[in-house]
C-alpha cells in the first residue's frame, strides 16, 4: 500500500430536506421553526393537536438514516454492537 502520508478528498454528500405544510402550521397556531430547538417544539404541538409531525415513505432511500438516527438517540453501546454486528437480535427492543 506504500508508506508515508494518505490524504483523501470526500467524494459523496447528501442533502436531505424537510418539507412541511404551511396550512398546518397555521392550523395549530405554530411559527415555521428555523432552529433545532423551535423544530422540536413545533414537533410538540403538533402530537399535542393530535397529529403526526413527521411522516416517511417507507420505501425512500433516507428513512434508514431516519429510523437509525432515532433509535441511537435513546441507544446505549449494546444497541450499536447488536444492530451493526448482528451480535444479538434487534426487533422490539425498547431503550
Amino acid at each position: 500500500m506504500g508508506s508515508g502520508s494518505w490524504y483523501g478528498i470526500p467524494n459523496y454528500d447528501e442533502f436531505v430536506f424537510v418539507y412541511y405544510n404551511e396550512k398546518l402550521f397555521d392550523e395549530v397556531g405554530v411559527e415555521i421553526p428555523t432552529t433545532l430547538d423551535e423544530l422540536e417544539d413545533a414537533m410538540d404541538a403538533f402530537v399535542e393537536a393530535g397529529m403526526t409531525p413527521l411522516a416517511e415513505a417507507g420505501a425512500e432511500y433516507p428513512m434508514g438514516q431516519l429510523w437509525y438516527t432515532l433509535a441511537l438517540a435513546e441507544a446505549n453501546d449494546q444497541f450499536v454492537r447488536d444492530y451493526q454486528f448482528f451480535d444479538n437480535p434487534v426487533e422490539n427492543r425498547h431503550f
